[in-house]
């Protein structure tokens, strides 16, 4: 017979003192009296003791497998379970590492119970080197769709619209659903879709740290819809990544900008404390009104008004109106590239404010038009307005230009020089005469001529511009034009030459209006210059005979 005890710990507690010390009583009786008792029935379990002291940081445990990507096996040390996709196999065969090699395990990147590699895509230039990834026919692609989701889904509520590619997120606005990134790329933002809230809401959020350009070789819309409230489209220059504030350009290259609204109820609304159309500026400032009101006869009316108090609205009678103060000198201005109005309106006023609620149109050069009475609405346009002085010439015959003996000509002593084209940028041409080579009879005009097609500014293919010229005599005051001289393109089978010719109005005259045609007709390539006179003459005159004339052309009409 075994004896045995049981020691008293420090900590122990006063039941389980009393259980040990009769426990030792018995073994104490047991060991000398008799033989050992039955065992009794298990006792509850004790009070947990307290922790155990920490013990000693383990060893780092082996890393998680990794995925290597190449034509060649990983140059890195490989561990035991990574994988590695073989570039080099066509179908991106993926072979995993066990102790010492790595092994094929049966699978492919590109191929799959659910997709297919496609070969022979068309691409630029009509390329057919490069693949696709699809679905796998036999799940039938059209109807077959790709679900990426955060979740686990349940069949019936995975895509309920059928989208070809549905991405499924959790309910956060701080990581993006779906973006894009350059492999070479080192920025910490890079373009992104967001939600823009939580909640049942949809809003949608794009976010890109560049530009984002949107090219359509058709019409490019953009619409805001809402059965109920009606829809906002709102452009805003606020920056997603900061708090600063850019700007919001809107940059046309063609007919314009259109901004409208189709719903009733919803305005189009540009709130900015600057509005800036730049090349030349046009603001609203807090002293201008822009209104809309319904005339008492039928219809409304657009009202600009310098003193936005409020329009009355049996002023105005449909159209637009503009309402300003007499006082001011003009009610708006549209000035050209020198400076000079090209359009703009005077106000009423008293007659000796030269104020008659006149509109005038036209480029004067930075001279102010001076219109007359009103109210009108004219165009004034630009005048050039060119010094000359008589020279002595030689010239032959207009009717001898195209003789082959024509000779040398006679010499015309009233030649008034203005054939450089720089003086031809204007529709209106004044010749002053100054006294100091004062003809001394009617003048002749030297004009430009040209046996090309070109010769701008006077005309090119296809267009051409109208002139009229008038002579300024500041000497004697009685100097009309006697006609007009120019360079005739004359050739033959023998010479081709340039001739000066002349040509006499009917009558002499102070002005006349020139206009010239860089070809006669489809048939006939000589240009030609056309002319009337202040007294209603009018005529024709070639400037070459160079192009040959294609049968059944109606001659040339020399004058009428």
């Amino acid at each position: 017979m075994h004896f045995n005890t049981k020691y008293i710990n420090l900590g122990d507690s006063e039941k389980e003192i009393k259980d040990k010390s009769n426990y030792n009583f018995n073994q104490i009786l047991s060991f000398a009296i008799g033989h050992e008792g039955l065992i009794g029935p298990k006792g509850a379990t004790g009070i947990p003791g307290p922790s155990g002291r920490i013990g000693a940081t383990g060893n780092t445990g082996d890393r998680a497998s990794e995925w290597f990507r190449g034509t060649t096996f990983p140059s890195q040390i490989p561990q035991e379970f990574d994988l590695w996709i073989d570039d080099s196999s066509p179908l991106g065969d993926v072979y995993e590492r066990d102790s010492s090699s790595w092994l094929y395990t049966g699978f492919s990147l590109f191929n799959s119970d659910f997709f297919d590699v496609y070969s022979g895509i068309v691409g630029p230039l009509g390329l057919t080197d490069k693949s696709a990834i699809g679905i796998n026919p036999s799940y039938t692609p059209d109807q077959t769709s790709l679900v990426i989701s955060d979740t686990y889904f349940s069949p019936s509520d995975v895509n309920p619209n059928n989208s070809k590619l549905l991405i499924s997120t959790s309910d956060q606005v701080d990581t993006p659903i779906f973006s894009f990134v350059k492999s070479n790329s080192s920025l910490s933002q890079y373009p992104s879709f967001y939600w823009k809230n939580t909640g049942l809401l949809s809003d949608f959020l794009f976010k890109s740290p560049g530009k984002l350009s949107i090219g359509s070789l058709l019409d490019l819309e953009m619409s805001s819809d809402d059965s109920i409230l009606g829809g906002n489209l709102i452009l805003n220059g606020d920056s997603f990544y900061s708090t600063t504030q850019g700007n919001l350009n809107l940059i046309t290259d063609w007919s314009g900008i259109r901004l409208f609204t189709d719903f009733t109820i919803n305005s189009v609304l540009i709130n900015s404390l600057n509005f800036g159309v730049d090349t030349s500026k046009l603001y609203t400032k807090t002293l201008t009104e822009i209104s809309y009101n319904s005339g008492i006869m039928g219809g409304g009316t657009y009202v600009l008004s310098s003193t936005p108090s409020g329009s009355s609205t049996d002023k105005y009678f449909g159209g637009i109106s503009i309402d300003s103060n007499s006082i001011i000198s003009r009610v708006f201005d549209f000035t050209g590239i020198s400076g000079g109005s090209i359009l703009y309106g005077l106000p009423s006023g008293s007659s000796s404010s030269g104020n008659h609620k006149q509109v005038v149109f036209g480029e004067t050069g930075g001279v102010p038009p001076g219109a007359t009475s009103g109210p009108y609405s004219y165009h004034v346009k630009r005048l050039n307005n060119i010094l000359v002085s008589r020279s002595t010439q030689t010239f032959i015959s207009y009717s001898n230009r195209n003789n082959p003996s024509a000779g040398f000509g006679i010499p015309l002593n009233n030649i008034l020089n203005i054939s450089s084209l720089s003086n031809w940028n204007s529709n209106m041409i004044v010749a002053t005469i100054y006294s100091a080579l004062y003809p001394t009879a009617n003048p002749y005009i030297w004009i430009p001529s040209s046996d090309q097609q070109s010769l701008e500014p006077v005309f090119y293919s296809g267009e051409g511009n109208e002139y009229r010229v008038y002579l300024n005599d500041t000497v004697l005051g009685n100097k009309k034009i006697k006609g007009i001289v120019f360079n005739y393109y004359y050739s033959s089978s023998i010479i081709s030459e340039v001739r000066r010719v002349y040509f006499d109005f009917p009558s002499a005259c102070s002005y006349v209006d020139l206009f010239w045609a860089y070809q006669g007709s489809s048939g006939n390539l000589n240009g030609r210059i056309f002319w009337k006179t202040c007294d209603g003459s009018g005529g024709i005159l070639e400037m070459t005979n160079r192009y040959a004339i294609e049968a059944n052309q109606v001659p040339p009409i020399s004058s009428r």
